[in-house]
């Protein structure tokens, strides 16, 4: 309880509305600006929602909705190391040929080593292999350089 009365008298309450069926609010009539137009593109309202960054908008949490949907299967990098292994292989393979058939000429020696090689080429036209023969071909290329060139070197005689 106040001690003094108030200097001006109380205002009277709000109008109650009478009780009754509550009908939705239609659409505003007459045409919006840039209504017709797709959300997010020039001359869209600029709080129309699915606007990027609209605030409320749920457009930034879900992203766009034309985002293709994940690749499935090895990524680049795996089949990289997929296609070194299968290269490591493969050149093992490649030098126990080139000795063997080092007694035949050093065309059939050589021809042994430049098979994977073209496995690699084989590999780099297809996309889900193209990894794979990067691979491959990293590892011909360091066994080239590495081991067969200086082997080669020696058998000729240099």
């Amino acid at each position: 309880m106040p001690l003094a009365p108030p200097l001006t008298p109380p205002l009277p309450p709000a109008p109650v509305a009478p009780p009754g069926p509550v009908v939705p609010a239609g659409p505003p009539v007459g045409a919006l600006p840039g209504a017709s137009l797709p959300a997010g593109q020039p001359g869209a309202p600029a709080g129309a929602p699915g606007v990027p960054g609209a605030p409320g908008g749920y457009a930034g949490y879900v992203g766009p909705t034309g985002a293709p949907a994940p690749r499935s299967g090895l990524g680049f990098g795996a089949g990289i190391g997929v296609g070194t292994a299968v290269g490591c292989v493969s050149m093992i393979l490649a030098l126990i040929l080139f000795f063997s058939l080092a007694n035949l000429g050093m065309a059939f020696s050589i021809g042994a080593v430049v098979l994977p090689l073209i496995l690699g080429a084989v590999l780099l036209i297809w996309r889900q292999t193209r990894g794979i023969g990067v691979g491959v071909l990293i590892i011909s290329a360091a066994a080239w350089i590495i081991v067969i060139g200086p082997c080669l070197g020696l058998l000729n005689g240099l």
